[in-house]
């Protein structure tokens, strides 16, 4: 056949190997133009029938596979419209618009209406409040499903509440082509006592809170606002209702701000540092802090911390606190500030220079300052509380054992701080070095025990004797006690015998 050009190839199968051959035959002619023989070319073609049998196999397989996925996508089709039909729950299917794909007959009779009056027709038409775009949510908040609660109106105009899970049908090329959502229609008994006590929670938040306040729903609309969030933002709480959260942080988009509401699924707080945007234009910085109001209502509590005006007072303190401690710093005085338990608060660098501890030392012993005290002085501290109790400015005089071991006297200034309820709120004083003053007074009182009894004796009379001339100097005193004049103050040791009794 090779030679008659019926075929140009075959295939066999090589029974002692087991492998299969493709043959290429290629016919050749002589020197005449005839046909003389053959050239055969064997490949061995074993490993590429076995693919082409893996192929075949895996493609029976699949056929079988698909076919059972059919029959089975049939079967969840069917329940599915069973489900849809006859279940107690309403359901919708909507699309990127909002607008109503397919509605069940539960939903259509909740709200008096047929499937063909809202079939095409925008969910919000017949919505009191506004619809979140549940799409948008879900993507970018990266969960499978959202929960919220939703207002519709009803033909006859009467207000019903629907509790929704709504989640999202990808295509086979996961694009998103519908949302679906079931609908819970929630109690309205039940439901007006919620809103009164979440509203009545929420006010009381409002209020309390000295700090800035909104009321967040969970796609960033601001609800409700205090009177702290008008001073610090300076929009006003009615202008508030159109704005977003997202409006306000400029440090945060739309995208960022639902992997914020992602995250506060698994935590109960979250606190971040921003710059919010002012109705002036106006950024100051803030700590934020979020945390879920109500799941159901899909409400966020957000704090404000105003760190502008926060830093800018720490700064004016810091510069305070540089000028009293400049002023400190050149005070000779130790000055202290005691709570009311007469643990320190506050002393100044001079306690080294008066007692020999550090400022350090003192604030770890809080008790250090009384410590010191000479036992023999501590009794004056009873003296010190009813000074403290009575109000008014007192001084105290004791002494000091210093962290050398030397003792010294210090003079105490101290002042009471009360609050109008009459509790005490600090004690401030100061503490001075007065020993060389003290040794200066006993030095003193010294020199005038010596002068009055020099005096003591100088009345009475006294000489002296200079044994080397025999001559005996007598005072102004003594003189006087023998009824000499000054011109006999100096007489011969002999003739001292003429003033002597027999």
């Amino acid at each position: 056949k090779i030679f008659q050009q019926e075929i140009q190839s075959f295939e066999f199968k090589h029974k002692p190997s087991g492998h299969d051959y493709l043959v290429k035959g290629i016919p050749i002619d002589d020197q005449d133009g005839m046909l003389s023989m053959a050239v055969l070319v064997f490949q061995n073609i074993s490993e590429q029938k076995s693919i082409i049998r893996q192929i075949s196999d895996y493609n029976v397989n699949l056929e079988r596979s698909l076919s059972g996925h059919r029959i089975r996508l049939k079967e969840i089709e069917k329940k599915f419209s069973l489900l849809f039909e006859h279940t107690a729950s309403g359901i919708l299917l909507t699309d990127q618009e909002d607008k109503i794909i397919q509605a069940n007959p539960t939903f259509c009779k909740s709200i008096g209406y047929y499937e063909q009056e809202i079939k095409g027709k925008p969910i919000s038409q017949f919505s009191t409040n506004p619809f979140p775009d549940v799409f948008h949510n879900i993507i970018q908040s990266g969960s499978d499903t959202i929960s919220y609660q939703q207002y519709f109106t009803h033909k006859d105009q009467q207000s019903i509440c629907y509790k929704v899970l709504a989640g999202i049908v990808y295509d086979e090329n996961d694009n998103p082509i519908y949302a679906l959502q079931l609908l819970e229609p929630i109690d309205k008994e039940k439901q007006i006592q919620t809103e009164q006590t979440e509203t009545k929670l929420v006010k009381s938040m409002m209020a309390a809170s000295i700090d800035p306040f909104m009321l967040l729903s969970f796609n960033g609309l601001i609800i409700e606002s205090n009177k702290a969030f008008t001073e610090i933002t300076k929009y006003e709480s009615i202008n508030a209702q159109s704005l977003y959260y997202y409006d306000l942080d400029i440090d945060h988009t739309e995208e960022e701000f639902f992997q914020i509401i992602q995250q506060l699924k698994n935590r109960p707080i979250l606190s971040f540092e921003t710059r919010i945007k002012r109705q002036d234009n106006k950024l100051i910085r803030a700590r934020i802090s979020m945390s879920v109001q109500s799941t159901e209502a899909c409400t966020i509590n957000c704090f404000i911390s105003d760190l502008t005006y926060k830093e800018e007072s720490l700064a004016a303190f810091k510069k305070s606190r540089e000028f009293i401690s400049s002023i400190v710093s050149n005070i000779q005085d130790l000055i202290f500030s005691l709570d009311p338990m007469r643990e320190i608060l506050f002393i100044s660098e001079q306690c080294k220079e008066i007692t020999g501890y550090s400022p350090i030392e003192f604030l770890e012993n809080k008790k250090l300052l009384s410590d010191i005290i000479y036992i023999s002085d501590k009794g004056l501290l009873d003296r010190k509380e009813e000074n403290i109790r009575s109000g008014i400015p007192f001084q105290i005089e004791y002494r000091i054992i210093t962290k050398s071991g030397k003792r010294k006297w210090v003079r105490e200034s101290s002042k009471a701080s009360w609050d109008e309820h009459g509790n005490l709120i600090r004690i401030d004083g100061s503490i001075s070095d007065i020993n060389t003053q003290k040794e200066a007074e006993e030095r003193l009182k010294k020199s005038e025990s010596a002068l009055i009894e020099a005096q003591q004796m100088a009345s009475i009379g006294n000489g002296e004797i200079d044994l080397v001339a025999q001559k005996i100097h007598w005072s102004k005193e003594m003189l006087q006690i023998h009824g000499l004049s000054d011109s006999n103050k100096s007489l011969n040791i002999q003739s001292i015998r003429s003033y002597t009794h027999p």
